[in-house]
């Protein structure tokens, strides 16, 4: 991890956040055995057949839409539902991350705070209106991969981000828990935190000169088992 020493932190101006695993946890476990008993294949055959043959990664860069995407799936998955009641069980799998969530609210009281994300138009229309997390976050600076037609870890999505930012990229930090995304961001001179199920966030960022910051009472580390076991 390229955090900063003690004696030597940057100056950070903008925090990034990832949104699945960062701000809100995601478990496809329920909805996968719904879409199992409604259709001939294994949940982990399902999983399996959603992410096979780049329909999905389509669905994320933005180049179809949603009705599109549910339809083919219901298709090919042999979903003997609608297309619109797969819809909910795709997006019924998140919970938030309040500790995390918490820091990024203490993070926007000092510094420009965004989000990039890979995500897709269903799962961003229903986390929206309902988790009032977003509400942290400008909109100009809730950077969606359907959105700018780009993902992590292509350099195109950071780009983006930043000139929302209007800062720099050795003043800017990004956090997500996918290694290939941080890569992507260190390799454009942004500093990065490599999420983990054990990382202390709020510790990370102090190293980054960033805080101090008020601990949620549950901790990071319980807050990720307690995601875990959903």
């Amino acid at each position: 991890m390229s955090a900063a020493s003690a004696t030597s932190a940057p100056v950070i101006e903008a925090v990034f956040f990832d949104l699945g695993k960062v701000l809100v946890h995601f478990d496809w476990t329920r909805s996968l055995a719904e879409i199992s008993r409604r259709s001939p294949h294994t949940p982990a055959q399902a999983l399996h057949i959603i992410n096979s043959d780049g329909v999905h990664r389509e669905y994320e860069h933005g180049r179809i839409t949603c009705e599109a995407f549910f339809q083919t799936q219901a298709e090919r998955l042999q979903y003997q539902g609608t297309p619109d009641e797969l819809r909910r069980l795709w997006c019924d799998i998140f919970t938030p991350l309040h500790g995390h969530i918490a820091l990024a609210q203490q993070l926007a009281r000092t510094h420009i705070v965004g989000i990039i994300s890979n995500t897709n138009a269903a799962h961003i229309e229903f986390l929206e209106p309902i988790y009032p997390l977003f509400q942290i976050f400008e909109p100009r600076r809730r950077i969606y991969s359907h959105h700018v037609n780009a993902m992590k870890p292509d350099r195109e999505i950071y780009d983006i981000a930043i000139a929302t930012a209007g800062t720099r990229p050795e003043r800017t930090l990004f956090i997500d828990d996918l290694e290939p995304n941080v890569a992507g961001a260190r390799a454009i001179g942004w500093h990065a935190i490599h999420l983990r199920p054990d990382t202390d966030l709020a510790a990370e960022l102090e190293r980054f000169g960033l805080g101090p910051f008020e601990r949620a009472e549950s901790g990071a580390a319980h807050e990720a088992a307690e995601g875990a076991a959903k």
